[in-house]
Order: structure tokens, then C-alpha cells, then sequence
């Protein structure tokens, strides 16, 4: 394993600093598809203004909620990353905390086929990317997608931020978690990521049987209280520590 993460405080940008982002991102980066920005050591094109702004002081991003996946982290994990966006988590797990395995799950194209991009640029290991929505059905349905400015708020239902603006919408192909892992196993020490604006709900329905067979951790962001109750229904308890982006839930027979 690389050396830990060293997390910065917790402390905002300076108004400068997003304010130049902000134009930067308008005026110049947007229509440079070739640039990138480094964070953790990994290259990445493509990114939202947030990314943008982070890059330019500390290389972070989320960086509460990075330690806590490196502090979960097992040797030859399985990782599993719904709703990948163009690829930041998977990336990560790939080069700083050797898993077995690493299932992506990205529906929209935009976000996709910058992805790949990211993927051959960092020439990771172990990732399995899937153009495919993770939901309780097997199907086409349609997904909303946000404007550039907006990047990762793609979303099967509304938006889950209310000042995300509409681009357009693409027909996705939806299927399930227990589908595409029939022949794979988990166990307590693997980890799913859930990050789908607003749809976790469902992605959890369709892989009821995957984790309540294996139950692996689950990190989700901004779970609702219908999540919660759920995943307590299923023996899970969850813990989160301000600053972070996502919910940590684990088996309660987990040791």
C-alpha cells in the first residue's frame, strides 16, 4: 500500500481561488478537453469546476472521505463503484489500495467515455467498467443529464441539487447489482460505493440479495431516511463524521 493519505483541514477556499476557478472553467478549460488536473496522483480530464478549484491549493478532493475508504481497505478487496462519474474512486482504489477486483458502474456516455480516458491515462489495474445504471429493474430508462458546469449530478429522477441545470437526457440501460454479480461472491471486507443522486434506493433493491448474502460495506452518499431504515432492516448500522461526503454503513455481525 502507498503511504497514507495526508488529509489537509477542513478549511474553505478562499474566495479568490473559486471565483478564479469559476472563470477559468467558463473561459478556458471547458473547451480544452486535453487538460487535466492531478489529485491524489491521478490525472484526470475532464472535471467539474469543484475539482478544478480543489486542484489549484491542496490535490484533494473529499479528502475525509478518502482516508475513511483507505482506512476501510483489505488486502484484495473487491470494490465496487456505482455510479463511477468519470472515475475518481475507482482510480484511487486502484493505485493507492490494491483490490482483487474493481466493478465500475457508469451510465451516462458523456461521463463514460471520459472515463476511459482517465483509466488509459493512469493505466490502472483491476478496473471493469460497465455502461450501465445500477436500479431494482432490468431496462431502458431515461436519465437526466447536467450541464458540463454540473459534472457528476446525473440523475435517473430529479436532480438532487436544485441549482443543477438540464443539458439533455439519454436513454440508459438500467440492470440490477444481483444480476451482474449472479457468479461473484462478497464478503464482509468488500466495499460498495453508491453515489447516484437521489436513486440509492433502488440501486439497494436490486442487490438485496448480493448484500444480504456477502454483507460487504457500504458507503453512500447523502443516504434519505428511507435508505437508513432499509439498510437497517437488514442489520446494517451506519456512522459519519462531519465534513464527509458519504455514510458509512457496516453488517453488525461484522467484526
Amino acid at each position: 500500500m502507498n503511504e497514507p493519505i495526508n488529509v489537509s483541514p477542513a478549511v474553505p477556499l478562499p474566495r479568490t481561488v473559486k471565483n478564479l476557478a469559476k472563470t477559468l472553467w467558463y473561459k478556458f478549460y471547458r473547451f480544452l478537453p486535453w487538460a487535466t488536473v492531478t489529485i491524489y496522483g491521478i490525472r484526470l480530464r475532464a472535471v467539474n469546476y469543484r475539482m478544478l478549484e480543489r486542484s489549484f491549493v491542496t490535490h484533494e478532493y473529499e479528502p475525509l472521505d478518502f482516508k475513511e475508504l483507505e482506512r476501510l481497505a483489505t488486502p484484495e478487496f473487491t470494490f465496487i463503484d456505482i455510479g463511477a462519474n468519470i472515475g475518481l474512486y475507482s482510480l484511487f482504489v486502484s493505485k493507492n489500495l490494491k483490490p482483487r477486483v474493481i466493478y465500475a458502474f457508469e451510465p451516462s456516455s458523456r461521463e463514460c467515455f471520459v472515463m476511459i480516458k482517465n483509466i488509459y491515462l493512469n493505466s490502472p489495474a483491476a478496473v471493469s467498467l460497465r455502461q450501465v445504471a445500477c436500479s431494482c429493474d432490468v431496462g431502458i430508462h431515461q436519465m437526466n443529464i447536467a450541464r458540463d458546469f454540473d459534472r457528476g449530478s446525473n440523475s435517473l429522477g430529479n436532480f438532487y441539487y436544485g441549482d443543477t441545470k438540464l443539458k439533455n437526457t439519454e436513454k440508459v440501460m438500467c440492470t440490477t447489482l444481483d444480476r451482474e454479480l449472479e457468479h461473484h461472491i462478497l464478503n464482509p471486507h468488500d466495499i460498495i460505493k453508491i453515489d447516484t443522486d437521489g436513486h440509492e434506493f433502488d440501486v439497494l433493491i436490486g442487490a438485496r440479495k448480493t448484500i444480504n448474502k456477502g454483507h460487504p460495506i457500504l458507503l453512500i452518499e447523502y443516504p434519505t431516511n428511507k435508505v437508513v431504515s432499509l439498510l437497517a432492516e437488514w442489520n446494517y448500522t451506519y456512522t459519519w463524521e462531519s465534513g464527509m461526503f458519504n455514510t458509512v454503513f457496516t453488517w453488525n455481525g461484522c467484526t
